[in-house]
């Protein structure tokens, strides 16, 4: 045989070797090895991380791949709220700031952010509110009143006026009289009369302050 036919055979069985050794290597790899091959793959987690898991809790890789895969694609949003039950104000206990700010603390999970963009507040002042209205009437109001259909909407609450101000304003703009309202809050007539007028003195005088003409508009025009 002659030199060329040798370094011929001799590059095959390299090759044929090496070969044999990517096969060796793969049939070699257990179910953990590539596991970890497809948690790089995919970027879930680092295998750093991954130990920790498993040294805290047991939890195979196998067992953590299963998880993942249970894991929803989308985040459910948080359920948009728009007004809440007119029966929390009923509560003899409470003041209608507290009852609703407890309502929407522990009923609808809001933060004191989110009920201070609701109700035109501070979130400081709500925190103080919740913790006043938690002393007094410990319990949670019932997840049933939720479906009820008498509503007080957001939109209701403005920064010049009181909360049970803004409520009756609403209510008479809803066609209620003073003793409708006052059945549905559980107050005196006289009293939800002697509110709606203070209220509606506030928004007079509101009124009347924002058509005063500016002194530069008045300057401008008169030169």
């Amino acid at each position: 045989m002659n030199i060329g036919n040798k370094k011929k055979n001799s590059k095959k069985n390299h090759s044929k070797h090496n070969h044999d050794n990517r096969s060796d290597s793969k049939s070699s790899t257990g179910p953990d090895e590539r596991i970890s091959e497809n948690l790089a793959n995919t970027g879930i987690i680092e295998e750093s991380a991954f130990n920790y898991i498993y040294s805290k809790y047991g939890i195979t890789k196998k067992q953590f791949l299963e998880l993942i895969k249970k894991i929803p694609k989308e985040i459910p949003q948080k359920e948009a709220i728009d007004s809440f039950p007119i029966s929390i104000l009923r509560n003899s206990q409470l003041s209608s700031l507290e009852a609703i700010v407890k309502y929407l603390r522990e009923n609808k999970a809001l933060s004191y952010e989110e009920i201070g963009k609701l109700l035109s507040r501070k979130p400081k002042t709500l925190a103080v509110t919740y913790a006043c209205a938690n002393r007094k009437f410990p319990k949670r109001f019932s997840s049933d009143i939720a479906s009820e259909n008498e509503r007080i909407e957001f939109s209701a609450f403005k920064s010049r006026l009181s909360v049970l101000e803004s409520i009756c304003i609403y209510l008479r703009s809803q066609n209620k009289n003073y003793s409708q309202i006052a059945l549905m809050l559980s107050k005196d007539p006289r009293t939800v009369w002697t509110v709606c007028k203070r209220a509606e003195k506030k928004i007079a005088a509101s009124s009347a302050n924002n058509q005063k003409p500016n002194n530069n508009d008045v300057g401008e025009t008169n030169g």
